[in-house]
């Protein structure tokens, strides 16, 4: 009877104990799962919970019992964009099976719909399915930015094609004035560019509101050769100018990107048009030490060597010279670009390189024969200029050139070259001429010649050597140079360099 008893109080507590762990575990459910509608303490339904333990059995029983699938928890995010999340296609699907789902409604903090996550997260299966529902491809978040280009900013290729393929409005701009196809265009992902240039009516050319910059423009601005060449093959317009008139050319040529380049000029573009400042994709590269970005557009057709800055009337070769990179003068010159040609000043490139004190640059312009007797509006010739200047060692150089016409006379007071260097003093420049035959003798409008001038000189203790050339001043020319001589005293610079 005893152990009938025992028996029997084992029972009774196991029974109790089964009971109390029944009731816990109902009010533990109780607790965390809430009724339909009721929300937690964080804003979660009992579908938002679900959604987040990925219990599709669950959500399925609460999608028939109607609960409502809309309603954000207090992140502002509703079941779908949970879902959206997770690689769990099959949650999403449940969630879609749903009456009067709504796919478009947006986070309240980035303005993110259901399709933005999906497209962030790069889940192409929940992707599809949110689009073959008909969420809306066409929303924006806080940023102006689609569903398309949180897809090309996260690289997601699968994503990107199953949106493109969907028909997705490529053209849209985000707040920045940037279309999908200029955010890929600025990485070296050219497959994401290559998947957008799949879609129908894609507009290659619009410009972002700020800069005026285009795809083809950004893809130049990094150098993304293999983009640039996708995109001039889907017919990209190469003369675009941005706000700057800075075409795609221009741009690779001030960004020294040679492969970039290359395609640009390959496919034909313009090698011609000037931007604002007047310049060319040339001028530019003939202001900087990169030769090879020289000859990459001397490669191109129809291209024009010879036009002329607008404010300073300089052309390629005046920048070359003036830069002293005697490997693109030489480029230049075996191109056929006129180095007869003007500036405003009438300036020709010999005379720049003059004026530089740039042997190496002259040279190359004297050996090609340029003309070395052409005078700028000053009425001075490169051999004036270095005399004036007691440039011996480029006095020579210039000396060493074919028809150089060694006596014309400057047009403002008729001096010579010699004249120029006799003013100054500087013997070893007088030597060179006289040696190369300088007329001593040539009078300038003040009837003084270049010997009377050195005379002069030494008469009045300019310099301690002087070449005796003849015969004595005028008085107009000594009343000058007594005048040059006042305007010299008390200055702590040689007389050589201030007597002109």
């Amino acid at each position: 009877a005893s152990v009938t008893v025992e028996l029997g109080l084992s029972v009774c507590l196991s029974v109790c104990l089964l009971l109390s762990i029944s009731l816990l575990g109902c009010l533990f459910v109780t607790e965390t799962i809430p009724s339909t509608q009721q929300a937690t303490k964080n804003g979660d339904t009992a579908v938002i919970i679900a959604v987040k333990r990925h219990d599709p059995a669950t959500l399925r029983e609460l999608v028939r019992a109607e609960s409502d699938l809309n309603l954000q928890n207090q992140e502002g995010l509703t079941p779908l964009m949970i879902a959206a999340r997770s690689w769990r296609t099959d949650i999403t699907n449940i969630l879609l099976e749903g009456e009067n789902i709504n796919l478009d409604i947006q986070e309240k903090g980035t303005g993110w719909s259901a399709l933005h996550i999906s497209a962030e997260t790069g889940y192409s299966a929940t992707t599809v399915a949110l689009l073959k529902a008909e969420a809306n491809a066409h929303l924006k978040d806080k940023n102006g930015d689609t569903a398309v280009i949180i897809a090309v900013k996260s690289c997601h290729p699968a994503t990107l094609r199953e949106l493109v393929r969907a028909g997705s409005d490529l053209n849209l701009q985000n707040q920045e004035g940037l279309t999908p196809l200029m955010i890929a265009a600025t990485s070296w992902r050219t497959d994401i560019t290559n998947i957008l240039l799949e879609g129908e009516n894609i507009n290659l050319d619009i410009q972002e509101k700020g800069t005026g910059w285009s795809a083809l423009r950004f893809s130049a601005e990094r150098g993304y050769s293999a983009t640039t060449e996708a995109l001039l093959k889907a017919g990209a317009n190469a003369h675009l100018k941005d706000k700057n008139g800075d075409t795609a050319v221009i741009i690779a040529v001030k960004r020294c990107h040679p492969a970039t380049l290359r395609e640009l000029v390959r496919a034909g573009s313009d090698l011609n048009l000037q931007n604002q400042e007047g310049l060319t994709p040339l001028m530019i590269a003939a202001r900087s030490w990169r030769t090879d970005i020289t000859n990459i557009l001397l490669e191109g057709e129809n291209i024009n060597l010879d036009i002329q800055e607008k404010g300073t009337g300089r052309s390629a070769f005046h920048f070359s010279a003036e830069t002293g990179n005697s490997a693109t003068t030489v480029a230049l010159l075996k191109a056929g670009a006129n180095p007869r040609l003007k500036d405003k000043n009438g300036d020709t490139a010999v005379i720049i390189a003059v004026k530089r004190h740039d042997p190496a640059t002259l040279r190359e312009l004297v050996r090609a024969g340029s003309d070395l007797n052409l005078q700028n509006q000053e009425g001075l010739t490169p051999l004036m200029i270095a005399a004036r200047r007691g440039m011996a060692d480029i006095t020579k150089i210039l000396l060493e050139g074919e028809y150089i016409n060694l006596d014309i006379q400057e047009k403002r007071i008729g001096q010579s070259a010699l004249h120029f260097s006799a003013v100054i003093g500087d013997a070893a420049t007088i030597e060179e001429l006289l040696l190369a035959g300088a007329n001593r003798h040539i009078k300038d409008k003040n009837g003084v010649t270049a010997t009377e001038i050195t005379e002069q000189r030494a008469q009045y203790g300019l310099e301690s050597e002087t070449l005796a050339m003849g015969e004595m001043m005028s008085q107009s020319a000594m009343r000058q140079l007594k005048s040059e001589s006042k305007d010299i005293e008390g200055d702590d610079t040689s007389s050589s360099c201030k007597i002109l």
